[in-house]
Order: structure tokens, then C-alpha cells, then sequence
């Protein structure tokens, strides 16, 4: 039985159009290099503008630390697989990165992330926690990042430790292969404008209506690879309920 409700597969090319066009749409058009000198790139990363985007890549440079003397200017960085492995609070507005628009950390080692470690990147649209060591986050760990639209925490250890968050904008959370068992009923209560959900590859048997309930915006559910119950009655409930939502896609 396929147990996927539209439920796509990876998202490969097609994804990362999405979010550069997400990006894009919210960056004004000032005239390149304007807001400051772009030269002031470590010799570890590649900086290079794209789209009025002001980049920065440091991946694979076997790094232990957020802190890597980057331009604040910069308004995407990717450092993802490093080996960094704390997010303390404040530590992104301390490097003076709070221009921020897209941040990668994927593939690290981060297995702690302070309340008000993201505090004052009130810019950042996209971030990517995959992949680290995280088995829990704080509830109110994003709740001032008033235009984070996509977060990332595929890969990570939850568990039983269900993110329970709290923020007014994200649109699309992938929690993809956290090991989560089960999805109490107020799990995403604080994520109102929830628009794509990945929940593939855990180890959920079940999944109650009521858990997708505070989620009127909802219109992308990824459930597939996990051990699904025979159980036919709360199954064929939980199908229906998708269907007339209109999230089924005969998959």
C-alpha cells in the first residue's frame, strides 16, 4: 500500500528554484555592490553575487565554527558539511551576518541550538538543519524570525522529542527520516501557515486528523516509508480526511 498523499518524492532541482524564486522576490533591486565592499572573503570560501544575492561558500572546509570572518554583507551562506557543532545564542548576530536571507548548515555535527541563537536575522527566509546531530529543539527557538518561510531538520534524531514550534510564517517543514514514532495532537499547533509537510521515512504506525487539524493552509503531506498500522479503520479515516482536504493525489 503506498502511503503517500501527493506526496512527491526528493525534491532535487525543482526545489532549489523554489526557493531561489523565494528568495529572489523579496530582495530589492539596488545596483550590485552598493551596500558595502564584497572582497572580504576568506580564503577557505568562494563569495560571488547571483540574483542580487550576496553568497558565500564554505562547505567541506572542516570547520568548528560559525565564526569564519565573512563580510556581514553576506545574504545567503552555505557551510553546510563542517563540523560545527554548537549554535550558541546570538552567535549568527555577533558575526554580524543579520542580513542573512539563506542559511545552509546541513551536514554538520550541531546537536545543541540555543533559544536565541537565530535572534536578529529578522531577514532569513530559508534554513537547513539537516542532518546533524539534534535531538531536540526549544519551542521558541525561531519565534522572532518573523520571514522564515522553509526550514529543514530531515536527518536529525528527534525521536520522541517532537519539535513542538512556534513561528507566525513557515510554510514548508520537512522532518523527514527523525526517527519520529508518533505526532501528538498540538504538534504544529504553533506553525499556522504550515503549507508542505514532510514526514517520510520515520516510524509512525499511525497518524491522527487531529494532529493536521490546526493546519488550515495545508496543502502538501509527504507520509510515505513508514511502517504504517494494518490497522484499516484509522487508516481509511485518515485518507478520507486527506481527500476531502484535497491532498490526495491517487498515489
Amino acid at each position: 500500500m503506498n502511503n503517500t498523499r501527493r506526496i512527491g518524492g526528493k525534491i532535487h532541482i525543482k526545489d532549489i528554484v523554489f526557493v531561489l524564486t523565494l528568495i529572489v522576490l523579496h530582495i530589492p533591486a539596488e545596483p550590485l555592490g552598493s551596500a558595502g565592499n564584497n572582497d572580504n572573503c576568506p580564503v577557505f570560501c568562494s563569495c560571488y553575487t547571483w540574483y542580487y544575492l550576496r553568497w558565500a561558500s564554505c562547505s567541506g572546509q572542516h570547520l568548528y565554527s560559525i565564526h569564519t570572518g565573512i563580510s556581514d554583507i553576506v545574504q545567503a551562506l552555505d557551510i553546510s558539511n563542517n563540523s560545527i557543532s554548537i549554535l550558541a545564542d546570538y552567535e549568527l548576530q555577533s558575526t554580524g551576518l543579520t542580513h542573512l536571507r539563506y542559511l545552509n548548515l546541513s551536514d554538520n555535527a550541531v546537536s545543541e541550538i540555543g533559544l536565541s541563537a537565530f535572534s536578529g536575522l529578522e531577514e532569513l527566509t530559508v534554513l537547513d538543519l539537516s542532518r546533524n546531530h539534534l535531538y531536540y529543539i526549544l519551542r521558541n527557538t525561531f519565534i522572532d524570525n518573523k520571514n522564515l518561510r522553509v526550514l529543514r531538520l530531515s536527518g536529525n534524531n528527534f525521536n520522541h522529542h517532537i519539535p513542538f514550534l512556534e513561528n507566525p510564517s513557515i510554510t514548508e517543514l520537512n522532518l523527514g527520516s527523525c526517527r519520529l514514532t508518533h505526532l501528538p495532537s498540538g504538534a504544529f499547533s504553533g506553525l499556522k501557515r504550515l503549507r508542505n509537510l514532510d514526514l517520510s521515512a520515520n516510524l509512525m504506525i499511525q497518524l491522527e486528523e487531529e494532529t493536521l487539524r490546526p493546519l488550515p493552509f495545508l496543502r502538501i503531506l509527504s507520509i510515505k516509508e513508514n511502517p504504517w498500522s494494518c490497522n484499516a479503520k484509522q487508516m481509511q479515516r485518515l485518507l478520507h480526511y486527506l481527500a476531502v482536504r484535497g491532498q490526495t493525489d491517487g498515489s
